[in-house]
Formats: C-alpha cells, sequence, structure tokens
C-alpha cells in the first residue's frame, strides 16, 4: 500500500535534508531499527503522460532509520 513519506535525508554535514515522496514499506528491520522503502507505482512518480516506471525507478531504494521517519500517511489515488 503506498504512503507518502517524510524523512530527513542523512547526509554528511549537521545538517540534514527533509524530503518526501510517495513510497511502498519493502522491509523493515527492528533490531537494526531501520526501514527500507521503494517508489510507489502512482502517477506522482511517473515520467508523464500514463508511463510506467523504468527500470533505474523500479530498482532504486530507500533506507532510513526509524528516527528519520517523521510522518507517514496512506496515499490514495
Amino acid at each position: 500500500m503506498a504512503m507518502r513519506v517524510q524523512y530527513h535525508a542523512e547526509g554528511d554535514g549537521l545538517i540534514s535534508d527533509q524530503m518526501d515522496g510517495i513510497f511502498m514499506l519493502e522491509s523493515v528491520d527492528i533490531q537494526a531499527e531501520h526501514c527500507v522503502w521503494k517508489l510507489a507505482d502512482v502517477n506522482e512518480n511517473r515520467a508523464g503522460k500514463g508511463r510506467p516506471l523504468n527500470r533505474k525507478q523500479k530498482d532504486w531504494r530507500l533506507q532510513t532509520s526509524f528516527d528519520a521517519v517523521m510522518k507517514a500517511t496512506l496515499y490514495l489515488d
């Protein structure tokens, strides 16, 4: 199920950027306290005009710690 996720992007410096996107939760690791997200196949993530996600977008993953995720809400088309 697709979710709109707001998270802090972990960078090299002390300042982290607030990012958001529409993702699907792929896996959760309780011991390591992180989760893996993949891009959801929705209009906002597509190149445009109903084109499907390309291979690079399908294979892309976001790994975040539990603390980095600020808000996750259900996304409905």
